[in-house]
């Protein structure tokens, strides 16, 4: 009995990791009316990218959708206009 439930521990936390990935492959989904494969290729590549860089270096620190925030954020300090 005990062997059975470990398995269905070790099962359903498998289970958990896979759905976990798909919520947060949707939230980084970028939304795209383009129906230009090249450039729905280019933002599934990006969101891709990002999960990776996240998942190697700031999962342990803020959830995912957090570290896109924060990305955006950064993005547009970085690129302000400076008006003389």
């Amino acid at each position: 009995m005990n062997l059975i439930l470990n398995n269905i521990i070790i099962t359903y936390k498998k289970r958990w990791r896979i759905e976990t990935q798909f919520r947060i492959q949707d939230e980084a989904r970028i939304k795209c009316k383009s129906k230009e494969m090249k450039v729905r290729y280019f933002f599934f590549l990006f969101e891709q990218m990002l999960q990776v860089i996240w998942m190697c270096f700031y999962k342990d620190e803020a959830p995912f959708k957090e570290f896109v925030i924060e990305l955006a954020k950064m993005s547009r300090k970085w690129t302000k206009t400076q008006e003389d």
